[in-house]
């Protein structure tokens, strides 16, 4: 049976057999080809036939207004431009974020640009090539970082694209992605040794240093000044204690 084509600005609600539900209500499952030739799913609900196919030509009414006269993003368009174009201002206008939110989300955002360059709309919605792109983005940046991109992702970008009829779901909604445990750090990993000779120099100063030299008596307080010596004399014995 040849499958039935759908012309631009039409749909195929008067078309299908509404299904009863078990709660008594009917639903529709309806297709409509907008404007600029995306082909849309839907599904409408109503107490009665025909009140479940009026629903479903009110929302079809809407989609065609909406979104089917312009074309302005396709699936086929790159991610890398909604990004700039759509889901950066956003991020960038929003009132409800705190400025370190904004600057944190800016700095996952060219994470996400470098990561889908080259990739279309419709290439970064499978579920299995953003989760590739984001366990990268976690390999590269650290985990948190990845976990950051998934969040910025999800709302900013796969929302806005449902938004705007390009895409019918978002993958990330309730996706589950072990993202490693790479830790990212502007700060130097671990200590800096002494030479030989400063070693030596720090070693000969701690065995000739006076535990009380420059220790002043307290003028006031619990503590002796032989209590402040003995401090001092701890932290020289420790200290020798690491170094050996």
């Amino acid at each position: 049976m040849p499958r039935l084509q759908i012309a631009s600005g039409t749909n195929t609600i008067d078309s299908v057999t509404p299904v009863r539900l078990a709660n008594g209500k009917y639903r529709i499952q309806w297709k409509i080809r907008l404007q600029d030739g995306r082909l849309l799913s839907r599904d409408t609900t109503g107490s009665t036939k025909g009140e479940a196919r009026a629903r479903a030509h009110a929302k079809a009414a809407e989609l065609l207004a909406q979104g089917g006269t312009g074309g302005t993003w396709k699936p086929s368009s790159l991610a890398t431009e909604y990004l700039e174009t759509v889901s950066k201002p956003i991020i960038t206008e929003s009132s409800r974020l705190s400025p370190n939110s904004k600057a944190r989300y800016k700095t996952v955002l060219t994470y996400l640009t470098e990561a889908f360059k080259g990739y279309s709309i419709a290439s970064v919605a499978r579920r299995r090539t953003i989760e590739e792109l984001l366990k990268g983005i976690a390999a590269e940046h650290g985990a948190e970082s990845g976990r950051h991109a998934k969040g910025v992702a999800s709302r900013y970008f796969f929302e806005e694209l449902i938004k705007d009829d390009v895409i019918e779901f978002n993958p990330l909604a309730g996706a589950r992605i072990d993202l490693g445990t790479v830790k990212k750090t502007t700060r130097p990993e671990g200590g800096r040794a002494l030479t030989t000779a400063e070693y030596d120099r720090v070693l000969t100063h701690l065995l000739t240093l006076d535990p009380a030299e420059g220790v002043v008596p307290p003028k006031r307080g619990r503590y002796t000044l032989a209590d402040r010596v003995a401090v001092h004399r701890c932290c020289i014995d420790l200290t020798l204690l690491q170094m050996a």
